[in-house]
């Protein structure tokens, strides 16, 4: 398979969609996670809001330390490294 070009191709449709969705929303963001059980092994996100002063980048609140106990997958690092994209 020839994943360099697909890759391309998907990263091209990506930001042809954000694109349309920019007209719809003041605020649009990108992120991705990796799922291994998912075929590709990655899945991407487009957050979409009215407001303009959502950075959705940052987590909304903190994790409480009761709530850190309980998370085995999830701290405010790995929200934000959601949304850093590799560089081409």
């Amino acid at each position: 398979m020839h994943t360099c070009i697909l890759d391309v191709i998907i990263h091209s449709l990506t930001f042809v969609y954000i694109g349309e969705v920019k007209k719809l929303f003041s605020t649009v963001q990108y992120a991705y996670t990796t799922i291994p059980t998912y075929p590709s092994g990655q899945i991407g996100f487009i957050i979409a809001s009215t407001n303009e002063k959502l950075d959705a980048s940052k987590p909304s609140r903190a994790v409480t330390p009761s709530m850190k106990s309980t998370l085995r997958y999830y701290s405010s690092e790995i929200h934000e490294a959601a949304f850093v994209l590799p560089g081409k």
